[in-house]
């Protein structure tokens, strides 16, 4: 045991103000690297704090709740010339660090919303640049200077502190200097430097990131510079045992769960969803005349399942949606994967088979003991998908639906294109390297390990270890964020309340979290489905009943289930032909003759 909370054990620093490579090119931090390095020092926790955005948040708990850790998550926020990072201690403080995060991406954040919007947060200032560091060298103990930082602690409380950052000799006497004035003024100090690579030669990963995102030409090799993960030892050297104690205390200040359900399914407009859905279901059961005792069980069946899940909703939903396409000249795909076996879906029109003749297993879509919500995935025509998204904005309010994010990663062969470009490295010498990699999955670790073409190439010349070894440095970052190609996101109450969320050209809500992590949190998400072989359906259609006016061909009822269209497919001949058009299926289908 130590005497007092001063004397410290390896362990106790947290290293807070961490910047991942979720501030796009600004850093040269994977959240596996942050990991490895908290676990590699055995740090008593980490913060993150990237330049306004929450993207790396929840990939952050999960590694850092997997090695045992402590952890706070925050924002770098740029406001009236100070570099300020936030971090939320309660779920209050994260309510309102979504928002704060989300009013940045729209561009409308300032001190005013800041103030608004600081319950359970805990604020440290960088003093060593911005604002705070021309002021205090001016006159530091200037009535104007006090004012001032009183502006930030009015906000915070006593969870207000002033970050030191030491990287030279210089800062070593500046520092001195800070702490005098916070002892005067009570103000609390803490360790704070900022960390945006992994080990000290990493240091030209910043260069070569700045170099990408500005399209430049740099000739280094190596860069020197401080921002990296330093041992214990070296952190005691130059911060005084309170400080880093006080990264320990923040830690400990937090009482943020992020595992818990914050998304609430989003409720269909109707007094009792789950009667409405049921006269639903029974009224066309009539009107198809399926009315033996069979068919009734089923969906008697079907829908105490449905109902007791608290699913009504859901499946209303999809009905209004696909029934919309359906009624505005929108070919919709006839069902797939395991919802064609629920009857409720095919009377909803959903899906387009009876599933009782083919002996299709409700079960397999949805039974008592699933953990998640159903996926109903619903193909669209291509070029209508989009008008089928802003449909929902409008039935159901823009603030409640968003598309969700994606994240385009630097993968190996990518890698080596940035670094030829940006050290003007021969094209051919590229190809030479890209050539090798025959496993578009593998890292260049990996290639090397197990690739030995890769790893001859490597080895035999030390020109083509730099490129390989620059490039590594780069490998894994997430360059810059997209869209999820089918995924949008629906809750039951504005969005921007209970998930960080950027915003399209036309002001649409985009998550700042990615799918899986959205529905961990509870969050309905729902496959709007893009298809182009629709789109030719439809195109061949009119021009089949344009040209031919006897043919009067319904696009929403082409049959299928015909001797002919059989042969055909049995022929092999599917180019066109969703999902059967491939080499493999096509010698399968010689093969069976379906």
């Amino acid at each position: 045991m130590h005497k007092n909370n001063y004397n410290i054990s390896m362990q106790r620093f947290v290293p807070l103000h961490v910047i991942s490579g979720y501030s796009f090119l600004s850093s040269g931090l994977t959240i596996d690297k942050i990991a490895s390095s908290i676990k590699s020092n055995d740090f008593y926790g980490a913060g993150l704090a990237d330049n306004g955005v929450l993207y790396g948040v929840p990939s952050f708990i999960n590694s850092i709740e997997k090695l045992g850790k402590k952890f706070v998550i925050g924002t770098q926020l740029n406001i009236d010339g100070d570099s300020l990072c936030v971090y939320c201690i309660d779920e209050i403080g994260y309510r309102n660090l979504i928002k704060i995060s989300s009013s940045i991406q729209k561009g409308n954040f300032d001190f005013s919303f800041l103030k608004d919007h600081c319950a359970g947060l805990l604020g440290i200032i960088e003093t060593n640049n911005g604002t705070f560091k021309e002021k205090f060298l001016e006159k530091p103990v200037d009535t104007s200077f006090t004012k001032y930082l009183l502006n930030y602690s009015k906000l915070f409380g006593d969870n207000f502190y002033l970050g030191i950052e030491i990287i030279s000799k210089e800062g070593i006497n500046y520092a001195k200097k800070v702490r005098e004035f916070a002892e005067n003024y009570t103000y609390e100090t803490v360790a704070f430097p900022k960390i945006r690579y992994q080990k000290k030669d990493d240091a030209i990963v910043l260069k070569i990131v700045e170099a990408i995102a500005e399209d430049l030409k740099i000739k280094d090799r190596k860069l020197q510079g401080q921002e990296y993960f330093w041992k214990y030892e070296d952190y005691k050297k130059v911060y005084t045992a309170k400080e880093l104690e006080n990264t320990v205390a923040i830690v400990e200040k937090s009482t943020f769960n992020y595992h818990q359900k914050r998304g609430e399914l989003l409720h269909y407009p109707v007094d009792n969803a789950p009667q409405y859905l049921r006269d639903l279901c029974e009224k066309q059961l009539e009107q198809l005349g399926l009315t033996s005792e069979e068919y009734k069980q089923r969906l008697e069946y079907e829908l105490k399942t449905i109902i007791s899940l608290g699913y009504a909703d859901y499946f209303l939903i999809v009905w209004d949606y696909v029934k919309y396409a359906k009624t505005h000249d929108i070919l919709v795909g006839p069902g797939r994967g395991s919802a064609a076996g629920s009857l409720v879906s095919y009377l909803l029109n959903i899906t387009e088979v009876d599933p009782l003749p083919l002996n299709l297993q409700f079960e397999r879509f949805l039974n008592p003991y699933r953990k998640t919500m159903p996926d109903i995935d619903i193909d669209f025509m291509d070029i209508k998908r989009d008008d089928m998204v802003e449909y929902m904005r409008q039935h159901y309010g823009k603030e409640r639906i968003a598309n969700i994010v994606t994240f385009q990663t630097i993968l190996a062969k990518q890698s080596l294109r940035d670094i030829g470009r940006i050290y003007e490295f021969p094209e051919h010498h590229l190809k030479l390297l890209s050539k090798t990699l025959t496993k578009k999955e593998f890292s260049l670790r990996d290639s090397y390990k197990k690739l030995p073409e890769f790893k001859k190439l490597v080895d035999s010349d030390e020109y083509f270890l730099d490129i390989v070894t620059l490039a590594s440095k780069i490998e894994g970052l997430p360059r810059q964020s997209g869209l999820h190609a089918a995924g949008i996101v629906l809750d039951d109450t504005n969005l921007e309340e209970s998930i960080p969320v950027s915003f399209d050209f036309q002001g649409n809500y985009i998550s700042q979290y990615e799918m899986g992590y959205l529905e961990e949190q509870g969050f309905l998400k729902m496959d709007f489905l893009a298809l182009r072989n629709l789109t030719i359906i439809d195109y061949a259609v009119k021009l089949i009943n344009h040209f031919h006016k006897d043919a009067k061909i319904d696009k929403f009822n082409i049959p299928y289930d015909e001797k002919e269209v059989y042969d055909l497919i049995a022929t092999g001949q599917t180019m066109g032909l969703f999902q059967i058009e491939t080499s493999v299926m096509k010698n399968t289908i010689r093969i069976l003759k379906p």
